[in-house]
């Protein structure tokens, strides 16, 4: 059965990139998990500034905080992953289209050389 399915379009794009790809997850992994800190302690911070209640609260950083971070994170994450995959389709189908395009400019040219003899 040689249909197209998901899995062999998936593995036919990531294959050829695969390193490239890994190494791209490690750093997206590392900055968001740095990120999700950074929010979680912007948002403790903001709430000491603008209610003068510096002591941490289970609710304010259980409920409030955790999920908060983790979708303002996620959400930039989600970019992250199309223009991921944008560079990933551009990289390796743009190159069939170079490729494509110079043969045709070649053949065009060898095809004018061919009439004005």
């Amino acid at each position: 059965d040689e249909s197209i399915t998901a899995r062999r379009r998936s593995s036919a794009l990531h294959s050829m990139m695969s390193g490239e790809l890994f190494s791209r997850m490690v750093v997206v992994s590392v900055t968001s998990g740095g990120a999700i800190a950074a929010f979680a302690l912007s948002l403790q911070t903001f709430r000491g500034v603008v209610t003068g209640i510096w002591q941490p609260s289970l609710i304010w950083s259980f409920v409030f905080v955790p999920p908060f971070s983790l979708w303002l994170v996620a959400s930039g994450t989600v970019v992250l992953r199309l223009l991921n995959y944008l560079d990933t389709r551009i990289r390796l189908e743009g190159w069939e289209v170079e490729l494509l395009v110079r043969a045709e400019a070649a053949r065009l040219r060898g095809d004018a050389e061919v009439r004005s003899a």
